[in-house]
Order: structure tokens, then C-alpha cells, then sequence
């Protein structure tokens, strides 16, 4: 990573206009935790290039993480105009409107990215949280078993997939989803725990 960063800087040096440079150096910046020196190499990118398609989704992604919902918005809007065929930004559109609790029209973002790809798993994790989230448990499940299908290494998936099975009383399968998820990302022990509780709250009649 610091052996990037040098590269990054160098080749700056060299062309301090090199918009793609700013957009390689942000995501080693935000690798590394320094949000505010990511973001500032994003805008950078765009301002010396606007249509720097990357500048825009690495920005939108980054301000979706600080929970600057409108402003990813507003970035992935921009991406798809220079590429409306992109599947990953529609499915990272599928994502800022679940932060926006509009479930309907994530929805209907990742159905269009799973239109252009239908090996994007990311697009089907997103589809199938937004259907828990209208109730549809079902399609739910088959979308997060799809998910697991094509990357069998998604924690998350795992255990939004267990959740699920415990708002539909399926208590073993949980279990079983809870322990690969455990087994890939042991750290997330004490959100599974809240989650689960909360769950089982959901479903008390």
C-alpha cells in the first residue's frame, strides 16, 4: 500500500492534472482509514476531469459510508450518465435508497443491474435486504442463496440470510447461517447477537 501511495505521488509530480492518479491515491487513502484526505483526492479527480466515471462512484461509495446519503445520490446519478450500463452502479444506487428507506425503488435499481449482469452478487444481497425490508421473506432467501451461489465468502450475507430464516421460524437454518458467518468474520459476534435479538422481537406475535 505505501509502495502505491509513493507511485501515486510521483506520478503527480510529474502531471499534477492526472485525474486518474487523484482517484487511485483516494482509495488507498480511504483503504487506510483517512476519509477526509480520500475525499478531497475524489473531488480533486472531478474537478480536473468531469467525467471521471470512477471519481464520481468512489465518492458516492465513501459518502454513502459517512452517511452522506443525498450526496452519494447526486454522485451516482452522475456515473450513470457517463455509463448507464454499469451494473455496479445501479446496484450502488439499490444501496444509497435503502439508506433512504425507499425500498420500492431499490427494488427496481438492483433489478436493473441484475438485468445488465445476472452474476452480480452484491446486486442480489441488495435486492433480497430490500425485500425483507417490504416483507417478501421468500424471494428474500432465494436471493440471498443466490448471492452465496456465486461468492460463498459474504459474511454479511450469511447472516442477513440467518435473520431472515428467524423472522420466518426457521431457528436451525439460522443457526447454521450465524456459524459461517462467524467462521468468516469472528468479529462480528456482537452485531449478530443484537441483531438476532432483535429479530426474535420482530417475530413475537
Amino acid at each position: 500500500m505505501d509502495d502505491a501511495m509513493s507511485d501515486f505521488n510521483a506520478a503527480l509530480r510529474i502531471n499534477p492534472r492526472l485525474a486518474v492518479a487523484y482517484v487511485n491515491r483516494g482509495v488507498v487513502y480511504r483503504t487506510k482509514g483517512e476519509l477526509d484526505a480520500a475525499a478531497a483526492d475524489f473531488d480533486r479527480a472531478i474537478l480536473i476531469d468531469p467525467k471521471m466515471f470512477e471519481g464520481f462512484t468512489n465518492r458516492a461509495d465513501m459518502r454513502l459510508e459517512r452517511q452522506d446519503v443525498p450526496g452519494a445520490v447526486a454522485d451516482i446519478e452522475s456515473a450513470l450518465k457517463l455509463a448507464p450500463s454499469s451494473a455496479e452502479t445501479h446496484s450502488l444506487m439499490g444501496y444509497a435508497l435503502m439508506a433512504k428507506h425507499d425500498s420500492k425503488s431499490a427494488i427496481k435499481s438492483f433489478n436493473r443491474a441484475l438485468e445488465i449482469n445476472t452474476n452480480l452478487a452484491s446486486a442480489y444481497h441488495g435486492r433480497a435486504t430490500a425485500q425483507v425490508g417490504s416483507g417478501a421473506l421468500d424471494s428474500a432467501i432465494a436471493d440471498f442463496t443466490r448471492a452465496l451461489e456465486l461468492n460463498p465468502d459474504l459474511a454479511y450475507t450469511y447472516m442477513n440470510r440467518g435473520l431472515t430464516f428467524i423472522l420466518q421460524g426457521e431457528e436451525t437454518k439460522a443457526q447454521q447461517d450465524f456459524e459461517r458467518c462467524l467462521l468468516l468474520k469472528p468479529e462480528l459476534k456482537a452485531e449478530l447477537t443484537r441483531r438476532t435479538d432483535m429479530a426474535k422481537e420482530v417475530r413475537k406475535p
